[in-house]
């Protein structure tokens, strides 16, 4: 079953990102992993006269400054299928193996309009009646009407160290937004699609918890935020549209499935998609049809957890005096972090005030470790008081330390 937390609803339209080892982001919300199955097509888009499919292809390769060893998977193709009139199909692939070793490519993306074949790679386009692509250096946008699909190539590896133990060398982000009231006309479904269809519904579903050492294959197949299973979605080639949920050849305004129509009134009473006269139908549509204010920057990260600069700390007050109490403020240990931290897990994409933030409610935490240039920041969280400091170490591993004290309020 869904959860049942409700995300604030805009006009304006949503987004979802699937990326890395692949973790989805659903539209309202919400956060789930998603193994696949090798060499495995599935459908993650489908709406009235468009389709999506992506292929997973498994690897190995390092994590943890390379004490952890991962089986996991990476998307490296995607294909899309557009209806554009009864008479008239296209198609369109990304191919991630098409990169070269600078990320770069002159075929990257193929496909045909109407029955003729395309291709193009570096900053190349292609508009096939209501279909536009185009591509920049390495990402590619396609589309359609109200929605748009990212693709995004890049090396399986983005560390800015050699982690690829096998397994295919590029790898595809994608992400998909979808603009106006299209979810609530379309109704799309897929593993992606489906959180479109579904406004205000938070899905999160199962994650892979990696240990900081040793070995570890991934299992997550998205449970608890899709309906059915994973082998549902599977399409037999890339541009199939039949499977156990498709919208390819529905009508807009049709649920659909079960799902659907169970949250039908989330989706009406936010897109109010049937409506009960003309006059209503027009004003509707003209709130649809104006133009969305520019995105705002995210929130600012909570203020008793972030300082400009951190208060310095020292090894021996933190052995002597630190704390797992869920008020204590922070202090900082340049160049320095603790050998095998992360007991109580670690987070990617983060700020160092947000780490902190975590780190505050994470039951027995007393400190983090902060890597501001891995993964756009990256935090492994200290839980085990026998764990030891160590030198820190430069360029990418830079690092620093941050430990409660107890008594401390934060900044001060």
């Amino acid at each position: 079953m869904l959860p049942v937390a409700i995300a604030p609803l805009s006009q304006c339209g949503a987004d979802a990102t699937v990326f890395r080892d692949p973790i989805v982001n659903f539209a309202y919300g919400g956060r789930a992993d998603f193994r696949g199955k090798h060499n495995a097509l599935y459908n993650f888009l489908s709406a009235p006269g468009l389709s999506v499919n992506v292929k997973t292809e498994e690897a190995v390769f390092f994590a943890h400054h390379g004490v952890l060893t991962v089986n996991g998977t990476f998307l490296t193709e995607a294909h899309i299928t557009s209806q554009l009139s009864p008479q008239r199909l296209a198609t369109a692939s990304f191919w991630a193996s098409e990169l070269d070793p600078t990320n770069f490519g002159w075929r990257v993306v193929n496909g045909t309009c109407a029955g003729r074949p395309f291709k193009f790679g570096f900053h190349g386009k292609k508009d096939c009646f209501a279909l536009k692509m185009a591509m920049e250096y390495s990402s590619a946008t396609f589309e359609l009407g109200n929605w748009t699909v990212t693709m995004k190539g890049m090396p399986s590896c983005d560390t800015g160290h050699d982690c690829l133990i096998k397994g295919p060398a590029h790898r595809i982000d994608v992400g998909f937004t979808a603009r106006g009231d299209t979810p609530a006309r379309d109704f799309p479904h897929g593993l992606i699609g489906q959180s479109f269809a579904t406004p205000g519904v938070v899905r999160n579903g199962k994650q892979d918890l990696y240990p900081f050492s040793g070995d570890y294959t991934t299992t997550a197949q998205a449970e608890g935020a899709i309906e059915g299973v994973a082998s549902d979605y599977i399409v037999h080639s890339a541009f199939a549209t039949e499977f156990a949920f498709s919208r390819f050849n529905a009508a807009k305004a049709g649920p659909a499935s079960a799902l659907g129509a169970k949250l039908t009134d989330v989706v009406e009473a936010s897109s109010i998609d049937r409506v009960a006269d003309a006059a209503t139908e027009a004003d509707r549509r003209r709130l649809s049809e104006a133009p969305c204010p520019p995105p705002s920057g995210p929130p600012p990260a909570p203020a008793q957890a972030c300082c400009d600069p951190w208060p310095a700390g020292t090894r021996s007050e933190a052995l002597s005096a630190r704390t797992s109490d869920v008020g204590a403020g922070f202090l900082e240990i340049g160049n320095t972090f603790i050998g095998l931290c992360g007991d109580g897990g670690d987070a990617k994409g983060l700020t160092v005030c947000e780490a902190a933030a975590h780190c505050k409610t994470l039951d027995g935490c007393f400190g983090f470790d902060y890597y501001p240039n891995m993964f756009g920041g990256e935090a492994y969280y200290c839980t085990n008081v026998q764990k030891t400091f160590q030198g820190g170490r430069g360029g990418q591993l830079q690092s620093s330390h941050y430990y409660k004290l107890a008594g401390k309020v934060d900044c001060a």
